[in-house]
């Protein structure tokens, strides 16, 4: 874990953004303080296209789940 004097935000801003590229994880300081944790996005939250196998394996999908509703569905009275 780095840590990052904050003083001048603005000429530390490049090496900040290098560092979350690279995957660290970075201590904001205001002097001696701490006041903030930076962690890279992967680490936040996995890809929303990253797909576990077999998550639930007891679950299934019908085949025709994306398919479009016929119109006869809309047209039905709601009881």
């Amino acid at each position: 874990m780095k840590t990052v004097d904050i003083s001048n935000i603005q000429a530390v801003r490049d090496y900040l953004v290098a560092l979350l590229e690279a995957e660290a994880e970075v201590i904001l300081m205001n002097g001696n303080t701490p006041i903030a944790k930076l962690v890279p996005m992967s680490d936040v939250h996995p890809a929303k296209n990253d797909r576990v196998p077999d998550l639930y394996p007891t679950m299934w999908v019908s085949d025709d789940f994306d398919d479009l509703l016929p119109g006869e569905y809309w047209l039905k009275e709601q009881s």
